[in-house]
């Protein structure tokens, strides 16, 4: 894995310098390298492990939220890859508070739908 990795960075730099000679330069330097890394399918975690997001109550089964249409703080436990989807690994806080071993895992792409990383975002979703 580490492998790979440094191979894409190289890569990603030999990229970069080439559009630097041909005049291309109108971005800095370390966009054209985070450019190509996305571009090769490498992934960049949204957020990380000990972050608090937000989650719709909806997606969350518990007695505590049950019919509370708000958003609840929750820890991001873990960042997860299967073969299919990548996941995030999170827990409420007030499941946290009752010591209940109650963890749910989202995808990437419910970020900004019913997970949300900030306060910001959630206000302009508009709930």
């Amino acid at each position: 894995m580490i492998n790979k990795l440094t191979e894409l960075i190289k890569e990603a730099m030999q990229y970069a310098e080439h559009r630097r000679d041909i005049g291309e330069l109108y971005k800095p330097y370390e966009e054209y390298i985070a450019e190509y890394l996305i571009d090769n399918n490498t992934i960049v975690a949204p957020c990380k492990v000990g972050d608090f997001v937000y989650i719709d109550n909806r997606c969350i089964f518990s007695e505590f939220t049950n019919g509370y249409t708000g958003y609840s703080t929750c820890e991001v436990i873990s960042i997860v890859r299967t073969k299919k989807q990548k996941l995030i690994k999170i827990t409420p806080i007030n499941a946290q508070a009752q010591n209940m071993r109650y963890n749910l895992r989202v995808p990437f792409s419910a970020i900004g739908k019913t997970v949300f990383l900030t306060k910001e975002a959630l206000k302009g979703e508009g709930k």
